[in-house]
């Protein structure tokens, strides 16, 4: 991907070096926390989406707990998801990995302040990182990236012609394995509505599902071990590629899109986080737009975007859409009500 596809490596070229202030250095033999500000670290940086899981345990950066996490992090003491996300990192020769719990302080004094400023620059942490790591399936923390899978699961497709009522070279292609719209996409990660921003503003995707690897970049779409080549689909859509391939017209058709799929997706706080876990996003498209960004809407396109609607599907899905309990957006916008 790095090496030969163009509308990759263009995003690369054009960006730079840029940290998040704290990363996870795997590249010694005991991982440790790392102040970028402080460090003189040379070479790229890979994130980790994730699920939390209910009633999270697990080890997470806090005030009391930094200064030993800058000495060492026991990989014995982390979850099973992170120690096969440091694997994997390791196995690309990648020094640095971003993880949300070990890099933003989660309790103690300043830790509300830690966390604001971070998802400011959300959008930041995750389009510059050279490699998301998805833990696709895992309902938790402690589900690991890695699976026991049947190996005939992820055999190559088979592509063969045949005639179909005189006509000769009609193609077709089969595969045992599922494609990824259903392996990736209604996932347990996928359900998440923090997930959504994390996969979209990624420059690629690697996702470990039930049953095989998928990848997702610019170049190919929807890439695994079965479809290596992967096919084209208008699932997955980059936000940083939009200035190339998007008019005005459409980054307005994309913003209706991303909602429709956001809506659907739950938050553990969805009446704190509800804007927020969209907000890189949002901030991305603004600057593209040029535009005003208002409780949801667009000020430009603001007569379209008030015409939406509840999907009666939502229901079919085990999901209530209902006012939410206290104020978060004007009853005009989608954003007034959960689910």
């Amino acid at each position: 991907c790095l090496n030969s596809h163009e509308s990759c490596t263009k995003q690369v070229e054009r960006d730079g070096a840029w940290y998040p202030p704290r990363l996870i250095d795997v590249g010694v033999q005991h991982p440790k926390l790392i102040l970028t500000s402080s460090e003189s670290q040379v070479g790229p940086y890979a994130t980790l989406s994730h699920c939390w899981g209910p009633n999270p345990s697990f080890l997470q950066l806090s005030k009391s707990n930094m200064d030993e996490f800058q000495n060492e992090i026991r990989l014995q003491d982390l979850p099973q998801t992170f120690r096969d996300a440091i694997e994997v990192v390791r196995w690309f020769s990648i020094r640095y990995l971003w993880i949300d719990s070990l890099c933003i302080q989660q309790s103690g004094e300043g830790s509300n302040k830690d966390w604001q400023y971070h998802a400011s620059i959300m959008d930041r942490i995750y389009s510059k990182c050279v490699l998301n790591i998805a833990a696709a399936w895992a309902q938790s923390a402690h589900g690991g990236c890695f699976s026991t899978r049947q190996s005939e699961v992820a055999e190559r497709c088979i592509a063969f012609a045949r005639s179909f009522k005189g006509i000769e070279g009609i193609q077709g292609i089969r595969s045992t394995a599922d494609s990824n719209l259903t392996a990736v996409h209604e996932s347990p990660l996928s359900a998440r509505g923090w997930v959504l921003q994390e996969r979209m503003l990624s420059p690629r995707v690697l996702s470990f599902g039930q049953d095989q690897v998928f990848w997702e970049c610019n170049k190919l779409r929807n890439g695994s071990e079965a479809y290596p080549c992967g096919f084209d689909t208008h699932t997955f859509y980059p936000v940083f590629d939009i200035p190339l391939t998007v008019s005005q017209w459409g980054c307005s058709w994309l913003w209706a899109r991303i909602i429709e799929d956001y809506s659907g997706k739950s938050l553990s706080h969805p009446l704190e986080d509800g804007f927020v876990a969209l907000s890189a996003i949002a901030r991305q498209i603004t600057q593209l737009k040029d535009d005003w960004y208002i409780a949801g809407l667009f000020w430009r396109d603001f007569p379209a975007q008030l015409l939406w609607e509840v999907k009666p599907s939502h229901s079919f899905l085990g999901r209530t859409t209902r006012p939410t309990g206290n104020y978060r957006a004007p009853t005009w916008s989608w954003a007034s009500l959960d689910g």
